[in-house]
């Protein structure tokens, strides 16, 4: 009786397709998941670095106070030019400021703004931080600009 039945060895033609079409669209799967995890740790890490390229300017501002502000729209410093967009540098020799490199792939624009709140004067200081447009910043980062801003009010006398 077991003349008639055959034995099966090895995998049909079909289970073969059915399982390479599993696997492949699990494969699929996978990598589009970790492709779009290192998108968004690359567009966090740039946002995270625009963030802090924004929030420089805004220190070295307070550290000169409110009288010195008057003076730096005609005396500007360097590599924190008002009113202009300007390349970040990488790193301001003099000042001893290293920046990391990934700084170069942005411009800001710094604006000083006079203002007068209630009798008191002030600066609005707003940094606006966006990737240069031949840089891998401009790629992977989501948003097209990171504003900063502060109020620098004059001491009370």
């Amino acid at each position: 009786m077991n003349f008639f039945r055959k034995r099966k060895e090895g995998f049909s033609l079909v289970e073969t397709i059915l399982a390479v079409l599993f696997l492949s669209i699990a494969s699929i799967g996978i990598f589009s998941m970790i492709s779009h995890s290192n998108r968004s740790s690359m567009d966090a890490n740039l946002f995270f670095l625009a963030n802090q390229l924004a929030l420089e300017p805004l220190e070295v501002f307070r550290a000169f106070g409110y009288e010195s502000l008057g003076e730096i729209g005609s005396v500007p410093i360097h590599g924190y030019e008002v009113g202009t967009w300007a390349d970040v540098p990488s790193s301001d020799i003099g000042s001893g400021i290293e920046r990391p490199g990934g700084a170069t792939s942005f411009e800001r624009k710094i604006d000083l703004t006079k203002v007068e709140l209630s009798g008191t004067k002030g600066f609005l200081v707003s940094v606006r931080i966006r990737p240069v447009i031949s840089g891998k910043a401009r790629i992977f980062m989501r948003k097209e600009e990171v504003v900063r801003s502060a109020l620098l009010l004059e001491r009370p006398k």
